[in-house]
């Protein structure tokens, strides 16, 4: 059992967290086991014993004694114990918990049953009908459902999910277990050590990363505070507007997640934001429907979604970003058979340094005024050309739709006129020659043409300070030096 110490959140520097409390699930592992280590089998293990309060009067102390031998010599404290019903080997453990005492000889643990612990606790029986594992990993889908269920983690928990293939046919995978309490519950996807794959952008599902694999099931997370990094879903799922991934809860974090629903209905949307998941955050990650789906990214209209360094492609509209005060930036959006993007009245968005290319409709739609207004900068639009098309488009005339810094190309126009700030500072205006290198095989860097064009510029009152040189869209060119973030252990 290894812990480590959370010092940035995906390239946020100096966001420091508690310590992390590591578990691991692999496909060749079991459901029966604590989960604590690596290892397909527990390190510890008694097929046969009693569980019953430790007899000191304590009410949260319970001890597991095998029925025979020393099955715990050489196990000790901090270690995780799970105590299972023997007669339910096939299926989820029930409950697990950090060990406090070992015998001596080791014909018994003890385990504090109300601090930290996971799962329901085993009813007090002296006679030996239950088993005990210390240690190895579990395997399945079970766990999710069977030990974190819908209950709040009692400290800041990962789970690292070795990478293979974890099939689940047409059920729903319900991730409800939350953080709280200033905890986070982290479902981290690794191949041979966690963290391996934190930034690798090109892992291979079910070799490099774990592959959840659906044929009309749902990965649904309905609990808070949970973070999702280094996994692969995929899923034909259609069975309502949920999308194959379900956004259910507050304070959900996706980072290089993948998410593909091949579903060619217009419920077959990949990932769904429901009015309960506040302040939800997309970073790194690729987001992929069917054109026939309403969008490939739903954003819901009420709360907060912040979608940054992501690949969206497909849908009837890539995204529907609704949210008061979301945030778009630095994404590339392609393939939609509509708009690439629409946004609702609610206001306050910001659409910051994206690539948005080829749409069957505008780039992007905004649907209503909004009083608290938009920000729409730094983007860059490539073959915006269907029939009345506009790069930038407004239903109804407004004064606050606040436009600075794009560039366009190929468009059948750029600018709305219904958007009546006809003061766009800095604005690029139809750059002299297309700027994806290719797109059509999914290369949307730069070339010199929308390079350094970016707002700002110069800053005002600093006359000793050089210009910034700030590209449009998503890409940046490389300076001299090169930078880089990495994910701490």
């Amino acid at each position: 059992m290894k812990t480590f110490i959370f010092i940035t959140i995906f390239g946020c520097c100096g966001i420091a967290h508690a310590t992390w409390h590591d578990f691991y699930m692999v496909t060749t592992g079991s459901d029966t086991n604590s989960g604590s280590t690596t290892d397909n089998q527990a390190l510890y293990y008694s097929s046969s014993g009693t569980f019953a309060s430790n007899g000191s009067g304590a009410t949260n102390k319970y001890r597991f004694t095998a029925a025979s031998g020393t099955p715990f010599s050489g196990a000790s404290t901090g270690m995780y114990a799970s105590v299972f019903l023997t007669t339910m080997t096939a299926i989820a453990t029930t409950f697990i918990a950090s060990i406090t005492a070992v015998d001596a000889s080791g014909t018994w643990v003890e385990v504090d049953t109300n601090t930290i612990k996971y799962g329901v606790v085993m009813s007090s029986n002296p006679t030996s009908i239950y088993s005990c594992k210390i240690g190895g990993a579990w395997a399945s889908r079970l766990i999710i459902v069977g030990i974190f269920g819908s209950r709040v983690v009692p400290q800041s928990t990962r789970v690292n999910i070795q990478a293979g293939t974890y099939s689940n046919t047409s059920n729903t995978v319900t991730f409800g277990s939350s953080g709280g309490n200033g905890n986070l519950l982290w479902w981290r996807g690794y191949k041979k050590s966690p963290g391996d794959q934190d930034s690798n952008n090109v892992a291979v599902a079910g070799t490099d990363i774990p592959s959840f694999t659906f044929t009309t099931g749902e990965f649904s997370a309905t609990g808070s505070n949970q973070i999702f990094s280094n996994m692969s879903v995929t899923s034909a799922f259609a069975g309502s507007s949920n999308g194959a991934v379900d956004a259910h809860n507050a304070n959900l974090t996706f980072y290089r997640f993948r998410v593909v629903n091949s579903s060619n209905v217009a419920n077959g949307q990949a990932l769904v934001q429901n009015s309960a998941a506040r302040n939800m955050l997309i970073q790194s990650s690729y987001i992929q429907a069917s054109t026939a789906a309403t969008n490939a990214l739903q954003c819901n209209g009420t709360v907060e979604c912040y979608v940054i360094g992501s690949v969206i492609n497909g849908g009837i509209l890539n995204i529907a970003l609704n949210g008061l005060g979301s945030t778009l930036y630095n994404c590339k959006l392609y393939g939609s058979s509509s708009h690439a993007m629409t946004v609702g009245a609610n206001g306050g968005i910001i659409v910051l340094n994206n690539d948005i290319y080829a749409p069957l409709g505008d780039g992007i739609r905004i649907a209503a005024a909004a009083a608290d207004g938009n920000l729409i900068l730094n983007n860059y639009f490539e073959n915006v050309n269907q029939s009345n098309t506009v790069a930038i488009d407004l239903a109804v005339s407004s004064n606050a739709i606040h436009i600075s810094g794009n560039a366009y190309f190929g468009c059948t126009a750029n600018i709305s006129t219904n958007i009546l700030e006809g003061f766009a500072p800095y604005d690029n205006g139809t750059l002299t020659q297309a700027a994806f290198i290719s797109p059509t095989n999914q290369n949307f860097s730069k070339l010199p043409v929308a390079q350094g064009i970016g707002f700002p510029s110069l800053f005002e009152n600093l006359p000793n300070e050089p210009p910034s040189y700030i590209d449009v869209g998503a890409n940046q060119h490389k300076g001299i030096l090169g930078g880089g973030f990495s994910i701490a252990n």
